[in-house]
């Protein structure tokens, strides 16, 4: 070959390695197929903070292998410390064994980012996919959650206080509503320097719009909520398109969440585990982090998780619209056994100071079952069947601390359920939020369904 090809080749060869240097110290080169990628959205812009700094460490005292990628971005208040540097933008992390959430381990620093935005979510899933694919992708929504509607403060609720002992007493994820003005819809991911949160509705459209882009025509195997009130009928049909496996509470979330360091281990142990394997796991981590705690953890008997297959969610809620419309058929007369019914389901979050309760969420089998246990028309008793046998095969696995069990019925979704008119008068969001004509944000099963139309009706005849 002569000297000057020789020469040409060299340089090409020496070009091609240099830029594949650059491009993998920016982080644009995919790392090798794994089993999992688990992202963590994590929105510490807010009063939980310093649990989210307590998550991230505990996920890396396992750090990601060959087969489970663990990726996050991680966005703080910069006003806690856990003896770390503080810093107050959004940054992204390949979580390591053993790394800390400081600058120097960070993969990317994006600067101030809204992670009460749509676009926020979009950009970190694109990211995640393209830079760590996986046979299996599960996304985690950390942060406050407000069930249907936000909160708005309540002295002594959302934010770390001192027990008896001396100890962080963990504090359930709250919101704290900066308006009483705003649409009230189903929110969660409350960033506090931008004065945001993340609606189902937008949620939906970035997880979308980030499956379209890195071309998985997949959904994501499981989609979790760390966060409190998210474990809905609402919420699992705006998501029954875009994931498998839907994970969340019906009732409120201790701040310390959940276990990352155990379900990681096991995860990390049996990466070929499919999303309902992965759903049951998280579930049965989390009923032991609660009640049977290790450390200074105190048990809480007022925790619930549960893991729902969507596959056939829109199954599940044609059976509730016809439950719906069935109760809807059996007013004014039937009222009395709706009502009965309605009243042996205890609202979740319940005020313990003796004022009323500000969300009205029930279990919707225990409902179902009520119904069938009180004087309702025949057809009311066959569509509350059929509806609680779908529900039952959609929710795969369901914990209940002991004080969500009697009353609560916890079987691992609820519903938006008033007692009545004046209940629902009163509810100071839901001007706007649980209705058909609303268009901001709208709630899709609001729109589809036919739960709001028998929720008018039993208004009427329900003082």
């Amino acid at each position: 070959m002569p000297l000057r090809l020789l020469r040409w080749v060299a340089l090409v060869m020496v070009s091609a390695w240099m830029l594949s240097c650059n491009h993998a110290q920016a982080g644009q080169v995919p790392a090798p197929l794994a089993e999992w990628t688990v992202l963590v959205f994590m929105n510490g812009d807010n009063d939980l903070e310093d649990f989210a700094l307590r998550d991230f460490e505990e996920m890396a005292r396992v750090g990601s292998t060959e087969d489970v990628r663990l990726v996050v971005q991680l966005d703080r208040a910069g006003l806690a410390g856990r003896d770390l540097p503080r810093w107050s933008q959004t940054l992204r992390f390949h979580v390591q064994r053993g790394m800390k959430p400081i600058l120097e381990s960070a993969s990317e620093d994006l600067g101030e980012v809204n992670m009460g935005s749509r676009r926020a979510v979009e950009e970190f899933v694109t990211w995640g996919m393209a830079r760590f694919p996986a046979r299996r992708y599960a996304l985690i929504i950390w942060d406050h959650g407000q069930g249907y509607r936000p909160l708005e403060p309540v002295a002594g609720e959302g934010v770390p206080v001192l027990s008896d002992v001396g100890r962080p007493k963990p504090a359930p994820r709250v919101v704290f509503q900066r308006s009483s003005n705003e649409a009230p819809h189903r929110s969660v991911s409350h960033d506090m320097t931008n004065e945001d949160e993340l609606y189902n509705a937008e949620l939906v459209s970035a997880v979308k719009a980030a499956l379209a882009a890195t071309g998985e025509s997949a959904r994501l195997e499981l989609l979790g909520f760390d966060a409190c009130l998210m474990a809905m009928v609402e919420t699992a049909y705006a998501f029954r398109d875009l994931a498998r496996v839907m994970v969340g509470s019906e009732e409120l979330v201790p701040a310390n969440g959940w276990q990352y360091e155990d379900w990681v281990s096991r995860l990390v142990a049996e990466p070929s585990m499919d999303g309902p394997a992965l759903g049951r796991l998280l579930v049965d981590s989390y009923r032991r982090r609660y009640t049977e705690p290790p450390g200074e953890l105190n048990p809480d008997a007022s925790t619930t998780l549960s893991a729902v297959d969507l596959s056939g969610f829109g199954e599940v809620a044609r059976s509730v619209s016809a439950l719906a419309e069935e109760l809807r058929r059996a007013l004014p007369k039937g009222a009395e056994g709706i009502q009965a019914a309605r009243r042996e389901c205890r609202n979740y979050a319940p005020r313990t100071t003796g004022a009323r309760d500000e969300f009205f969420h029930v279990d919707f089998i225990h409902f179902c079952e009520r119904l069938l246990a009180n004087d309702v028309t025949p057809a009311v008793k066959a569509a509350a069947s059929l509806a609680l046998q779908r529900m039952r095969e959609a929710v795969i696995a369901s914990y209940a601390g002991a004080a969500r069990q009697e009353g609560f019925g916890t079987s691992g979704l609820a519903i938006y359920f008033p007692s009545g008119r004046a209940d629902y008068r009163r509810d100071r969001y839901v001007r706007h939020g649980y209705e058909k004509e609303n268009t901001y944000h709208p709630v899709t099963f609001v729109q589809d369904h036919q739960w709001v139309d028998f929720l008018h009706a039993y208004f009427e005849v329900s003082p």
